[in-house]
């Protein structure tokens, strides 16, 4: 039998908890978006929300494309669904906000550090795992993304707790801890598909504590059958809508190093210390040359296999960010706390306390205002909705702000760069501009039956088109009505927003609208079946 649970047993938990609050209270001010996928993976939660509201209707892909259209900053389905349809369950909840969308991926960061902690049991007392667990969600990496909509988070809590219940099946040898195991990394692979790389790691467990029984064992054979059955659809969704995913790994114009030099093979190892900051890094090295704190000798292979892997697996990936190895931050905080545990709860408090706090007073959250403003100017002078034209890099932020002041949906949206261009997700990706004289601009945004035109500043202007664009707001049937500030608590390029009336009579008829969608293969028109 196990051992009762007493009250001082929930102390460390709670005290991870209440961590996870506290870095939830530091995130950006409500609709104030940074990075640009986070307005677009909140806005996705949104249209589950609407979707299963509006829920029976006969066409759903119409439906679909006519929501696209209207707020033209969707990617459900070029990501994995789970995450949008877990934020929408908040949203019917709480009410849909970027707040409560945070709220989701802070519900993941909680899961995450639990996940840790658990994890960090294995080799460690309570309060030794609580502080170590601490400094993994507290190191600057982490943090960051962890108040942010995004999905590395999230992933990561699945892929820890995969790992958990695995370590669970290696030691106990239950079959339901193996399933359970595959059940949550399938479901971590609905979130973000980059933790496959755990997969080649499990197996070299299953190796290393069965050798070739692992071959005769039925559950092992029916766990991963099952595992790859449920992968299935995912497989379907990133061949037809993920492209632009798949071609990050194949090769991207913007990249960062050369995949194919050793800058490229050290990229990810240069970034460890900003990533985890020097003393986790150097005790982690002090764990691999030294030989007097080793963890049993399973769970080193499979920390250190955890860590190469992962480390190839990335380093092969063409595009290269940061964020893309938060991962890789588990076996370095385990190795590191492992160290320091030799000396003492103290040292481990110290260390996992400090990250923490270090994190908190000199890495505060980026966050950009003013595509929140504009939002709110537009709902202030057009109560009756209407159609606005949005050009600017933060598409995303501006149409998810207004989609939120919108809940009887009386707004279209149409972006300047999807009338005047043909764009890949990314302007890195490709883009071609259409063959558009100044005339056909000015006919293209008169059919639109525009109300307001809100326009960054000086927005790719060394396109011709968008110029031309700028140019017609400045000298055409355009008569400006604001000058709105972008600011930051971070270096940004943005420049200041301008919104600008349509001076031109508008049309009782409703705007046909057609935008092209390369990166699926696909042109999509207002009102066709």
């Amino acid at each position: 039998m196990r051992p009762s649970l007493r009250p001082s047993d929930f102390a460390p938990p709670l005290m991870l908890l209440a961590a996870v609050a506290i870095l939830h209270l530091t995130t950006p001010p409500e609709g104030q978006f940074w990075w640009s996928d986070a307005p677009r993976h909140a806005l996705n939660g949104i249209f589950l929300r609407d979707l299963f509201a509006a829920l029976p209707f006969d066409a759903p892909q119409r439906w679909a494309w006519d929501y696209y259209l209207q707020y033209p900053a969707l990617t459900i389905l070029f990501y994995p669904p789970l995450f949008p349809a877990v934020e929408a369950m908040f949203f019917a909840l709480f009410g849909a906000s970027s707040s409560v969308a945070q709220l989701t991926v802070s519900a993941f960061y909680a899961a995450l550090a639990l996940g840790t902690f658990s994890l960090m049991r294995r080799w460690l007392d309570p309060w030794q795992a609580a502080f170590a667990a601490m400094g993994l969600i507290g190191m600057a990496e982490v943090a960051l993304w962890g108040r942010q909509i995004m999905l590395e988070i999230p992933a990561f809590a699945a892929l820890v707790w995969a790992f958990v219940l695995f370590l669970r099946h290696l030691d106990e040898g239950k079959p339901r801890h193996l399933y359970a195991s595959l059940a949550i990394l399938a479901a971590g692979l609905y979130l973000k598909q980059t933790i496959i790389f755990i997969a080649p790691v499990m197996l070299t467990g299953l190796w290393l504590a069965r050798g070739r029984r692992m071959l005769a064992d039925r559950h092992v054979w029916i766990a991963g059958t099952l595992f790859a059955l449920a992968l299935v659809p995912l497989a379907v969704l990133t061949v037809k809508f993920g492209q632009a995913n798949m071609g990050s790994v194949a090769g991207v114009a913007d990249r960062v190093v050369a995949r194919d030099s050793l800058t490229g093979w050290l990229f990810y190892l240069r970034q460890l210390p900003s990533q985890a900051g020097w003393v986790p890094v150097i005790l982690a090295a002090a764990y691999v040359v030294g030989r007097t704190w080793r963890l049993p000798v399973r769970d080193h292979v499979l920390l250190l296999a955890w860590f190469v892997t992962g480390y190839v697996f990335f380093s092969a990936i063409d595009l290269k960010e940061a964020r893309f190895t938060i991962v890789l931050l588990l076996p370095v905080a385990v190795t590191a706390f492992v160290v320091a545990a030799r000396f003492g709860v103290v040292a481990c408090a110290v260390l996992g306390l400090g990250l923490f706090g270090t994190t908190l007073a000199f890495a505060p959250v980026p966050a950009v205002k003013g595509y929140d403003v504009a939002a709110h100017w537009v709902r202030t002078a057009l109560p009756e909705g209407g159609v606005v034209l949005f050009s600017g890099k933060r598409d995303g932020s501006f149409i998810f702000n207004l989609r939120i002041l919108d809940p009887d949906r009386r707004y279209s949206i149409v972006r300047a760069d999807k009338l005047l261009l043909e764009i890949a997700v990314r302007r890195e990706l490709g883009v071609v501009e259409k063959p558009l004289s100044r005339d056909d601009i000015l006919a293209a945004t008169a059919k639109l039956n525009i109300a307001y035109v809100v326009a960054e500043r000086d927005f790719w202007t060394d396109l011709n088109n968008m110029a031309t664009f700028q140019d017609i707001l400045d000298n055409g049937p355009f008569e400006e009505v604001a000058r709105l500030p972008i600011s930051a608590n971070v270096p940004h390029p943005d420049k200041e927003l301008r919104i600008y009336r349509d001076t031109r009579p508008r049309s009782a008829t409703p705007a046909e609208l057609t935008v092209d969608l390369p990166i699926i293969g696909q042109r999509i028109k207002s009102g066709s079946p």
